[in-house]
């Protein structure tokens, strides 16, 4: 996985000048969610990630991760469940000379990972109407515009905003194969990606949420899960 940049426990660091321009961000790092592999690949674009409970990286600890993008050269996605220190989406208009609205003040700006922190995400539900990048699933999307963040934090917008939108600075990024040999070691697992888990408001729950639909609990890493006992019995 790529790290450039160590954001350790409560992501407190300073976010430079973003890098949302009147062009896409993406740069070489364009994404290809439709994009077919030149070999047989099975990509997880558009899947959650789930980190594993024995992550030792703190950046990606209980880390619940919408995959942009994944083929057989490259893999990247933004982390859902962990947000900025004292960073609001009126901050990062006011650095694009966007005059935010005071709802916009309110609004908190999500660590997405580690590599290119200069650079923001915006996932959101498809009925917005402006200009956006590319399409997950039938009603998630991923945008980079300049023009969309307008539309988020000014208080009369040109377009009506998104009904449900996450605000992400950063991502996570791996190398040709770094994320298939991370799967195998039981670093992550994976599952469909689902609306109500990417917009949830609460935080901290996303990531037991995420283990319990693929039918996982906290209890089953303990050391205590093998031991025998009642059917009944809850497990702590």
């Amino acid at each position: 996985m790529k790290s450039p940049m160590r954001a350790k426990g409560s992501c407190r660091y300073e976010i430079p000048k973003l890098a949302f321009a009147y062009h896409l961000l993406f740069g070489v790092c364009a994404l290809s969610v439709e994009a077919e592999p030149s070999a047989p690949h099975e990509s997880l674009a558009g899947c959650l990630l789930v980190a594993m409970p024995n992550m030792t990286d703190n950046r990606f600890a209980e880390a619940v991760i919408l995959m942009l993008s994944h083929d057989a050269e490259h893999a990247m996605g933004v982390v859902i469940n962990k947000t900025l220190q004292k960073l609001s989406l009126a901050d990062l208009a006011a650095q694009l000379d966007i005059e935010p609205g005071p709802h916009s003040r309110g609004v908190p700006v999500h660590y997405g990972g580690p590599v290119q922190t200069n650079r923001g995400f915006v996932i959101h539900t498809t009925d917005y109407q402006g200009e956006t990048g590319s399409k997950l699933d039938e009603g998630l999307a991923v945008t980079t515009h300049r023009e969309i963040v307008r539309d988020l934090a000014v208080e009369t917008p040109t377009l009506a905003p998104p009904g449900d939108f996450v605000f992400a600075v950063g991502y996570a990024g791996w190398g040709a194969g770094q994320l298939e040999e991370e799967v195998l070691a039981n670093v992550w697992l994976h599952l469909p990606s689902a609306r109500d888990l990417v917009f949830s408001k609460d935080l901290e729950s996303i990531w037991d949420q995420a283990f319990e639909r693929l039918g996982v609990s906290r209890a089953m890493f303990s050391s205590e899960w093998s031991m025998v006992r009642d059917a009944n019995t809850p497990v702590n």
